[in-house]
This record gives structure tokens, C-alpha cells and sequence, in this order.
């Protein structure tokens, strides 16, 4: 049994992820955003109240940090660390697509491998007896059932391993729709900065690396290259090894 999330609770799970298919980019980020469900309203409210203070209300995505915004995004990612590890937490994995045996395990498809490993990371985060919400940010598909395959196997997944537990909810969303998904886009993104560009920092975003630098004050870490241990609940990443 997984102890991670507190018995009969219900939780929502916004996931996102960067760089599936840039070639010029070795690592791929996956990354979720998990919240009870109970505190959906209260904390949207008071991201709200930020955007209200500072007069902007645009989607809060990493490509559009800038030094009008960049007070503001920091005050998004303080809402966050406000929170204890068993009411909102993020985690994500780190994938080497260069070590992607494509053609061995995924039928030469990188969509399919994608969502193949959304299910095998997934299926390690839920508990007994309790209700999952699953929101992931839109993207175009080749293959229209992707998501819906996606909920077949992870409800087949629960079923077989999970007492009393249900997936409630699996619907993809614009994330302009959905200020949780937008989150979860800043942190993935945070990781993908540092394990894609961390050696060229010089020329990247003054205000990118700003808001990084910030996420890496609440850790209490010197970047984000780093591989979480199980009991690192808050912020934990994990590297595959392939």
C-alpha cells in the first residue's frame, strides 16, 4: 500500500510536460501537480488576488516570464510552498531521449511513448480508498484515443491494485483555461531550463533564471539537476534510468 496520500481524500492531478519532441533538447520533463481537491477554490482564489494586485491576467506560462510579470510569478510559486506536502505537491520525472529505444518497446511512435509513460508513473502515485481528478493540458494527437486509452489502462491498473479507490475524472484542457496546469507549466520548465540549458546560462533569460533561482531558494537547493529521494514529498524529481 502506498502511504503517500492521506486514506479517503480526493485529489486532483494537473499534468503537463516540456520538450517531447525538440531535437535540440536532450531531456524531456513529465510533471504533476497534485492538490486535495477540498482546497481547489481557496487557492485559486488567491491567485486571483495576486493577479488582481498586479493588474495582469494572461496565462502564466514560462515562454511569456517577463519583467513586467516576473514579481508577480514569484508570488504564484510562494502560494505554492504556503501549503503543506500533503495538500499541494509536484512532482515530475526526467527522461534521456537519447536512450529511447523507439522502435524496441514503442512501435516507432513517440506519442505512444509519451503517454506509455504518463500510465507507468502514474499508476505509482495512487492509495487506497481514495478519488483522483486527472487534468491534462491539451495537445493535438495522431491517434484520437490517446487519452481515453490512457484512462482505460489506468482504471484497469486501480481496479486490479487499489481497494475502494476510482479515477474519477480524465479529460484533456487548454491550459489558458486552468491556472493549475499553468503551475505545473512553471515548474516543469524550471526543471527543463536546468537540465537543457544549465551550462548555458549566460545566454539565457535574466528573468527566467530569476524565477528558477527563486523556486531554488524554497528548496534550499543550488539548482534543479537534482534526483529526489522517495521521502522528498514537496518537490520531487525523479530520473529514469533507461
Amino acid at each position: 500500500m502506498n502511504n503517500e496520500i492521506t486514506n479517503k481524500q480526493t485529489y486532483n492531478i494537473y499534468l503537463d510536460e516540456s520538450s517531447i519532441d525538440n531535437p535540440r533538447n536532450r531531456f524531456m520533463i513529465i510533471g504533476w501537480l497534485f492538490m486535495k481537491r477540498e482546497l481547489r477554490n481557496e487557492i485559486r482564489d488567491k491567485i486571483k488576488e495576486v493577479q488582481k494586485e498586479y493588474n495582469m491576467f494572461s496565462e502564466m506560462k514560462w515562454t511569456s516570464i517577463n519583467l513586467k510579470n516576473i514579481d508577480l510569478m514569484k508570488k504564484i510559486i510562494d502560494i505554492f510552498f504556503e501549503y503543506t506536502d500533503s495538500d499541494m505537491w509536484f512532482h515530475c520525472i526526467v527522461v534521456d531521449k537519447t536512450k529511447i529505444d523507439y522502435t524496441k518497446y514503442h512501435d516507432d511512435d513517440k506519442e505512444l511513448a509519451f503517454y506509455k509513460f504518463i500510465f507507468h508513473l502514474l499508476k505509482h502515485k495512487f492509495s487506497y480508498y481514495t478519488k483522483y481528478y486527472l487534468f491534462l493540458d491539451f495537445k493535438q494527437t495522431r491517434v484520437n484515443e490517446r487519452v481515453k486509452n490512457l484512462q482505460k489502462y489506468l482504471e484497469g491498473h486501480i481496479y486490479m491494485n487499489y481497494k475502494d479507490t476510482k479515477l474519477q475524472h480524465v479529460q484533456a484542457y487548454d491550459s489558458k483555461e486552468n491556472l493549475f496546469l499553468q503551475i505545473a507549466d512553471l515548474f516543469i520548465w524550471s526543471v527543463w531550463y536546468n537540465y537543457n540549458w544549465f551550462d548555458k546560462k549566460k545566454n539565457y533569460s535574466a528573468t527566467k533564471i530569476e524565477l528558477t533561482n527563486h523556486i531554488l531558494q524554497k528548496l534550499n537547493k543550488s539548482d534543479l539537476c537534482f534526483h529526489s529521494l522517495p521521502s522528498e514529498k514537496k518537490f520531487n524529481i525523479y530520473k529514469i534510468r533507461l
